[in-house]
């Protein structure tokens, strides 16, 4: 409608085909459910990837593979705040062998409702990082993550891969 919102019919489907400023909320109404995906594509670089929707958040979100400068690969992981309330979140990586890795940028940071926070790359370029990230909110935060995993080394291929972070 007018008030960019897309009205579906129970048993039908919808799209949304962009989204200017790089995010929606998708709601059902009472005994309704949802399921979905997102497909986020650069046309300048020809790539793509997909993820899924996201049923609720949780207190602390956990990607089990990040990479900073592994083979070309670097990761991003963006957290979003679905909560109603502000939420100060700390970002911990830990590499394969259990060691913290201690230049996350600004590793901890406040995310309003509704928004997000995006830790790109997730650890201090040039040093190699193969690990795992949790980020995790303050009381009563309600978090979800995705991570995004590009290799800009490889020409034009399309090495670009996205995963949903695991609710903790």
């Amino acid at each position: 409608d007018r008030q960019g919102q897309v009205i579906v019919a129970d048993g039908q489907a919808g799209v949304i085909r962009y989204v200017p400023g790089g995010s929606a909320i998708v709601e059902a109404g009472a005994g309704s459910g949802i399921i979905g995906i997102v497909n986020q594509v650069n046309q300048d670089t020809n790539q793509a990837s997909a993820y899924s929707l996201f049923a609720t958040g949780a207190a602390a979100v956990v990607a089990p593979l990040v990479q900073t400068a592994n083979s070309g690969w670097n990761s991003g992981y963006q957290v979003q705040n679905v909560g109603t309330s502000d939420a100060t979140v700390t970002m911990v990586v830990t590499d394969t062998a259990g060691n913290v890795i201690g230049s996350v940028p600004n590793p901890t940071r406040s995310i309003p409702p509704g928004k997000s926070e995006t830790w790109f790359p997730i650890t201090a370029l040039g040093t190699r990082v193969v690990g795992s990230a949790l980020a995790t909110g303050s009381a009563g935060a309600k978090l979800v993550g995705v991570v995004n995993q590009l290799n800009q080394e490889s020409g034009v291929v399309d090495f670009f891969t996205t995963y949903e972070a695991i609710s903790q």
